[in-house]
């Protein structure tokens, strides 16, 4: 009897020993796949980040801005008559190079009104950090005591609004359209991969860099723009464009997702040749 209570016990001890056995088994079999599945997923975002470094190598690099200060703009710049824009405190001309004879567009930024130039300030703090083909680029910036001076590319081709204007039938091209919008996905993915929402993608910050078929898209106009990062999200203040502005902007709980939504409303305002959720 005593024999038999022994080897209960035995039994007992080993059926509980493969138990344990079994689960520690399973416990490592699953460590060791949620490790090789990261692994997976961090090759997978080298190879993406390297496709799109790739991608950058042949772009001009654009974020060296020269600027200078107490030095009238006119010393190196013819200023032409033709007006490309203009806004409650700013208007964009053409300007010729005396050195190079080459055109750019200059946008002129009034600074006696009241908090005005800390915007333009912030906005050429972002331009620094970028640097890609869709996006517009800043070459110089010159600082005088009422005003301020951008030196950018020449954009000549207008804005997605003006083109979508001048279509037959009041929408672009399928091909054409899908072209843009991927153009400007590349631009979005490069702004938020440097912790950089632009806030108000619209077809008026989308400009031609020139008439011609292939002509490349540029986003513009980063006055609303706004860096984040995980301790600064969400973001809360309200800006932008009512039409093209995400949900959540209005709720002020919101993320660099926003842009998304925003090129959808784009997208489908190029296709439709009408704005989405109106009658």
């Amino acid at each position: 009897m005593e024999t038999q209570s022994i080897l209960n016990v035995v039994i007992a001890i080993v059926a509980l020993g493969s138990v344990a056995l079994l689960f520690w088994l399973r416990a490592l079999i699953y460590y060791y796949s949620r490790r090789q599945n990261r692994f997976k997923r961090a090759v997978a975002e080298d190879e993406i980040s390297s496709y799109h470094n790739e991608e950058e190598i042949f772009t001009i690099t654009g974020n060296l801005v020269k600027e200078f200060t107490d030095v009238p703009l006119t010393n190196n710049y013819v200023i032409q008559d033709t007006l490309l824009g203009r806004g409650s405190s700013a208007h964009v001309v053409i300007g010729v190079s005396k050195k190079s004879q080459r055109r750019y567009a200059i946008k002129a930024v009034d600074t006696s009104h009241v908090n005005i130039a800390w915007k333009y300030e912030r906005e050429l703090d972002i331009l620094r950090l970028t640097d890609h083909t869709n996006i517009i680029r800043v070459y110089e910036m010159y600082r005088l005591p009422t005003a301020l001076y951008f030196v950018m590319e020449l954009c000549t081709g207008g804005h997605l609004g003006q083109v979508l204007k001048q279509q037959n039938d009041g929408c672009l091209d399928q091909d054409l359209a899908r072209t843009y919008i991927g153009q400007i996905c590349r631009a979005l993915f490069h702004c938020h991969s440097q912790g950089i929402v632009h806030r108000d993608v619209k077809l008026q910050n989308i400009l031609l860099e020139s008439n011609g078929r292939d002509a490349q898209v540029k986003l513009v106009d980063f006055g609303n723009s706004a860096r984040f990062s995980l301790n600064t999200l969400p973001l809360r203040k309200i800006v932008g464009t009512t039409y093209t502005a995400a949900p959540e902007v209005f709720k002020q709980e919101y993320d660099e997702r926003c842009d998304i939504w925003s090129l959808g409303v784009v997208a489908y305002i190029l296709l439709s040749g009408r704005r989405p959720f109106e009658s």
